[in-house]
């Protein structure tokens, strides 16, 4: 599985506006799988690819979704964030290269930058505050 995350923040002075319909640093963008091939805008300056080898695109749908109120209207863009800022350093220098290599399971061979282990972490659920606590 790809997650294309947004890398920076778009705005509008409307705060309504602003929550619901601008993407924000860390939010989700597209859930891809292994074989997908990004197009040529769909990376730096603009994106982040997280690479999670081996996991099921399944996994990553709920990382994409809206946050909706108790009426199912849209509350804001993304119910989930990407604490990108927040990073550890080594983490953050991969990142800083366009892309983030996720060891996810056992399944994965080859290199990594990082493993789900500390990465979920950095994956906060906006409506309550917590961050992941579940394994792919």
């Amino acid at each position: 599985m790809q997650l294309l995350v947004f890398a920076k923040d778009n705005t509008h002075p409307d705060k309504t506006k602003d929550r619901q319909g601008c993407y924000k640093r860390g939010y989700v963008v597209a859930v891809k799988d292994d074989a997908h091939t990004w197009g040529a805008k769909e990376g730096l300056p603009d994106f982040y690819v997280l690479k999670l080898p081996k996991i099921p695109v399944s996994k990553g749908q709920k990382y994409n979704e809206a946050e909706r109120d108790e009426n199912y209207i849209l509350y804001r863009r993304r119910l989930w964030t990407v604490r990108l800022d927040d990073l550890p350093t080594k983490e953050k220098t991969a990142l800083n290269k366009g892309e983030l290599v996720i060891k996810a399971t056992a399944l994965h061979v080859g290199a990594s930058d990082t493993d789900w282990a500390t990465m979920k972490d950095y994956f906060r659920n906006q409506k309550t505050g917590l961050d992941e606590t579940e394994d792919l």
